[in-house]
């Protein structure tokens, strides 16, 4: 996967054009069926699904199709797909099923776009959202610019140590981008000690899913 929904396809043989279907998904139902599945404990992280977690989505008719060449005879021929102009009609969906098909040959990965930075601090049981307000400069002379988002949805699950998983609070960043994960107002579910944790972060410059330790003596 390349930046700014473009994917590079590496093919070796390959003699017949490849149809890309694209199927727009529902980022909270994804998270909350697959949290740990998909989550890792860097934020930028590509997401990835098996093809039986993916088996439990139904994908009736892609939203839009996209033809491309193939890459060519030559062994790790290479070619560049950019679905950016199909965005609308997707309603300018924030994750998307890409399915690759050539002859008998099928390939499906997700794509998802996201300005924002996901930080955790396991010491304070926070998250740290943070949105792209200027990237770096690509003769490497400046860093990104990064400013506190606040008002981003947060869904946050929990793995127990008995590896059962369920949801355990959400709410919105504060005026300085920080959501508190680990504590409750009320009792937890379960007495059993908590494993490890996920969040789903949502908001206008896109979603990204992260995983994160559970604060000492939870």
């Amino acid at each position: 996967r390349l930046d700014d929904w473009q994917m590079e396809v590496v093919a070796e043989g390959l003699e017949e054009s490849i149809e890309v279907r694209l199927f727009p998904m529902d980022a909270e139902v994804m998270f909350s069926t697959n949290a740990f599945s998909l989550s890792s404990q860097d934020s930028e992280a590509d997401w990835h699904l098996s093809e039986k977690e993916l088996g439990i989505f139904a994908f009736v008719a892609p939203c839009a199709v996209i033809q491309v060449a193939p890459p060519g005879k030559a062994a790790s021929a290479r070619t560049v797909v950019d679905i950016r102009a199909a965005l609308p009609r997707m309603e300018e969906a924030a994750v998307v099923m890409v399915q690759l098909a050539s002859g008998t040959s099928t390939f499906r990965l997700l794509m998802y776009t996201s300005t924002m930075r996901v930080r955790s601090s396991s010491t304070e049981g926070v998250l740290y959202v943070k949105r792209m307000m200027a990237p770096a400069e690509d003769d490497g002379s400046g860093d990104a610019i990064w400013k506190p988002l606040s008002a981003a949805y947060c869904k946050v699950y929990a793995q127990y140590g008995d590896h059962r998983e369920e949801f355990y609070k959400d709410g919105y960043t504060d005026c300085l981008g920080r959501f508190d994960y680990a504590s409750l107002t009320g009792q937890r579910s379960s007495g059993a000690a908590v494993a490890k944790m996920a969040a789903l972060v949502v908001s206008q410059e896109g979603c990204t899913i992260i995983q994160m330790d559970p604060p000492r003596g939870m």
